[in-house]
């Protein structure tokens, strides 16, 4: 998980009656983020801050795979492996258009390179072996067209 340290600053009391809150969460790499909000009366300040953890660990490992994308391999840093799989299949099965060519494109390059295994794979997208000989046919073909999509010129 990225976000490493949380901490929270709690305010005086305000004539509202609210009091303002101010956050910081220190990533593994230290990057810092300090949501800022003013609280009611009985807010559970640890809980929020934990809650707020969670949302910029999520959105870290959205980015990651956002940026990713055009990348050859990735290098993660906010992913583990099995994530970033779950984030792959994932995206690959929602994608449309031109995104499905990039997915299905990195799938296969992962594989070649040894990044995933075709066992990992297989399962992750849970296929039989059968099925995966096909599947990956089909990615193998998504990914010579994304291959000449990134070629293609106008004359």
């Amino acid at each position: 998980m990225p976000v490493v340290s949380s901490t929270f600053a709690v305010g005086n009391v305000q004539p509202c009656t609210r009091r303002n809150v101010i956050e910081r969460h220190t990533t593994d790499m230290g990057f810092v983020f300090t949501p800022q909000y003013m609280a009611v009366p009985g807010t559970d300040y640890a809980a929020v801050a934990a809650s707020h953890a969670a949302e910029i660990d999520e959105e870290l490992r959205r980015r990651e795979l956002a940026e990713l994308e055009a990348a050859p391999l990735p290098v993660l840093r906010d992913n583990t492996k099995a994530q970033f799989l779950v984030r792959i299949r994932d995206a690959y099965l929602n994608a449309t258009g031109a995104r499905t060519l990039i997915l299905a494109k990195w799938i296969i390059d992962m594989l070649d390179s040894g990044f995933y295994t075709q066992l990992v794979l297989r399962t992750a997208f849970g296929l039989t072996v059968a099925q995966w000989t096909v599947f990956e046919a089909k990615l193998r073909a998504l990914r010579d067209a994304a291959i000449s999509l990134a070629e293609a010129k106008g004359e």
